[in-house]
């Protein structure tokens, strides 16, 4: 089984680029070059986890970790993704505490915590509103 691994991960690697550039000592790090490393490194977590899932067998859990939060696509997602970016522009400058970054991440969050909290206090009425708006396409 792990010859098997390794082999598939063998040639899932093969696929992936080595940026030779970034590795150059006379060339100073900038903002694009993290961005590649990030892009780089997501490339080969990916091949890793493909060769995990394609040629080790686990045992299936289904979803009941999962707790689905009704209204998140509508509601919270684009202000999850925002506060996401924010936070990591945030730990980019290097963690500030004041200054604009800082105050970005802070209202950023502040929205997604409240959209979140919204959406976990008026489950059962976002619920119904979906049934009825399910149900009002169907009749038409």
């Amino acid at each position: 089984m792990l010859h098997i691994y390794r082999s598939v991960l063998d040639d899932a690697l093969c696929s992936v680029d080595i940026l030779v550039t970034l590795f150059d000592d006379n060339v100073l790090p900038d903002k694009s070059s993290k961005l590649l490393i990030d892009n780089y490194y997501n490339q080969i977590i990916n091949c890793i986890a493909a060769a995990s899932i394609n040629t080790i067998p686990g045992k299936y859990t289904g979803l009941a970790n999962v707790h689905i939060v009704p209204g998140w696509n509508d509601i919270v997602e684009e202000k999850r993704h925002l506060a996401r970016e924010a936070f990591l522009e945030w730990t980019y400058v290097g963690r500030p505490r004041y200054g604009p970054e800082f105050m970005i991440m802070k209202k950023t969050r502040a929205s997604f915590k409240l959209a979140l909290r919204y959406c976990k206090q008026h489950e059962e009425a976002i619920k119904a509103d979906y049934c009825a708006a399910s149900l009002s396409a169907r009749l038409q």
